[in-house]
């Protein structure tokens, strides 16, 4: 299995008709009413019902992209020419075939979609000669379809559904005529020695059989359609409604004779179509035209057209003709479908050995850069011993200063309003000497109380507590004290928190108030 096999969806097979469409994956097929504006294009509703379809039957892993669609059109609207050119080398053949089509078609072959038509073998001319024939159609026909399935993720590769079914009548020497019997249309193709001659679109078709036996019995058209069957499989029917359905159906297909002789045909005539419409034609059909002999070929399906050719591209991978927009050679070679893309081979195969080695190249282009980056980081390593001597100096002050500060703020937030400081001492061992004047001896009492329940220091002792005559009413007051070691002072909060912003969308006013410290806060003056 190839590579491309593995990362491609299976192929999918589409038959364009004047009024459906048939969507066909290998293994089975659906019929889908379809309408079509005047350029070709699928309306909306359509559109749904095809992506439904592709979806069914051309199911795809999340790895894999879409595979090729054959989309084989209706012969209306397509032309045949033959050229007979001269044999000459490839890139030759390619020019003068493009300058034949400019001359044999009425439009450009920028256009046109065409393509050149493969024969079977022993189909050529004279020595030195080559006959070529070349099927064409309207660029703008195909690029509404070619626009919708490009968009539904296919490749859409474009041939005559006409062309493809005559595949298993290649071969045949001498002329006949294959009639694909349809709806509302039949497509005739002319066959000489198992190539195709000539192309035409018959309006005419079982559904029309049945609305002529409608308009002559005075019916509705499904019930003709259905005396029609009951004729056809020879069913019982009344000698009055049987002579009448017989003889529109006989009228019928006199009509559907004139139309095909309007165009001369040889004694042969191969008609295919579904069952039961294609034996009952055919064998009326055979009375009308003797002495040409007529040979059914029934499908036996009730949606025939692709089930020739899917066998067909199945067996070769690529189709009667390929019509492509300016491609001379679009359906002229047939290609491999297990051809190995060198092209490909060739561009993974580099980008597999570039990977490869782009480690080696990046550590070859990084290398001046590195170089440079490690002896900057070198220089940086002598001043590291300097930097880390600093830090210890600085780290050793920071732990041995003592806690001036904080033993501030404690006998700051412990004082009572009134209390007054002539002056704080304070050194290194921890003792700590207050000495001031109040005009409450409770005051003194309250200060002392606060200072102990600050937890900061281990001993609060009232030193002197001295009333002063004379004036106003004066108590001087001394305390010590001896704060307590760093590892107990460690779980006390002093200071004021501030919390962290927080993560919403209040407004400032409404943000949590900062949480306070664990000191006794002072309280307010006592009135006189």
């Amino acid at each position: 299995m190839s590579f491309k096999r593995i990362t491609q969806a299976p192929p999918l097979w589409i038959e364009i008709r004047s009024g459906s469409v048939h969507v066909h994956n290998g293994r089975e097929g659906r019929d889908l009413p379809a309408t079509w504006n005047a350029l070709g294009a699928p309306d909306a509703t359509t559109r749904q019902s095809l992506l439904d379809a592709f979806s069914r039957l051309a199911p795809r892993k999340p790895w894999q992209i879409r595979g090729t669609l054959w989309c084989a059109m209706s012969a209306r609207g397509v032309s045949l020419r033959a050229f007979d050119l001269p044999e000459v080398p490839t890139a030759e053949f390619h020019r003068v075939l493009r300058l034949q089509v400019e001359a044999g078609f009425p439009l450009p072959p920028e256009q046109l979609s065409w393509g050149l038509i493969r024969h079977s073998a022993g189909s050529g001319t004279e020595q030195g000669v080559r006959r070529c024939r070349i099927a064409a159609i309207r660029r703008d026909l195909l690029e509404g379809l070619a626009s919708f399935f490009s968009e539904a993720g296919f490749e859409p590769i474009f041939t005559v559904a006409a062309l493809v079914r005559t595949e298993p009548f290649d071969g045949s020497p001498g002329e006949c005529t294959t009639l694909e019997l349809g709806a509302r249309t039949s497509e005739r193709v002319d066959l000489e020695d198992g190539s195709p001659l000539r192309i035409r679109v018959v309006d005419w078709g079982h559904a029309r059989l049945a609305e002529a036996v409608a308009a002559d019995v005075g019916c509705t058209a499904a019930e003709a359609a259905g005396l029609v069957g009951d004729l056809a499989e020879a069913r019982e029917l009344p000698a009055s409604r049987r002579d009448a359905v017989d003889g529109s159906v006989h009228r019928a297909i006199l009509e559907f004779a004139a139309a095909i002789r309007r165009v001369d045909i040889p004694m042969r005539l191969r008609l295919s179509g579904a069952e039961p419409w294609a034996t009952f034609i055919g064998s009326r059909l055979a009375t009308a035209l003797a002495p040409t002999s007529v040979e059914i070929r029934p499908d036996g399906v009730a949606s025939p057209g692709l089930t020739g050719a899917v066998a067909a591209m199945q067996s070769s991978g690529e189709p009667v003709v390929r019509l492509a927009a300016d491609d001379p050679m679009a359906g002229g070679e047939p290609r491999r479908p297990d051809t190995v893309p060198w092209k490909w081979v060739v561009r993974a195969a580099a980008l597999a050995l570039a990977l490869g080695l782009f480690p080696y190249a990046e550590a070859f282009i990084a290398s001046p850069f590195l170089s440079r980056r490690l002896d900057r980081l070198s220089k940086d390593r002598v001043r590291l011993g300097e930097i880390d001597r600093r830090l210890d100096f600085l780290q050793h002050v920071s732990d041995s200063q003592p806690p001036y500060i904080d033993a501030a703020y404690v006998i700051a937030n412990a004082s009572p309003s009134g209390l007054r400081f002539d002056s704080v001492s304070m050194n290194q061992r921890g003792e700590v000497s207050v000495s001031g004047y109040t005009q409450m001896p409770q005051q003194v009492v309250e200060l002392r109380t606060r200072l102990v329940d600050s937890g900061f220091f281990s001993t609060v002792v009232l030193e002197e507590l001295a009333p002063v005559a004379g004036g106003q009413p004066r108590i001087n007051l001394r305390l010590t004290a001896q704060w307590k070691a760093a590892a107990q002072r460690e779980a006390l909060k002093l200071g004021p928190v501030v919390p962290d912003r927080p993560s919403t969308n209040l407004p400032p006013a409404t943000y949590p108030a900062p949480a306070a410290s664990n000191l006794p806060a002072a309280k307010p003056p006592a009135k006189p």
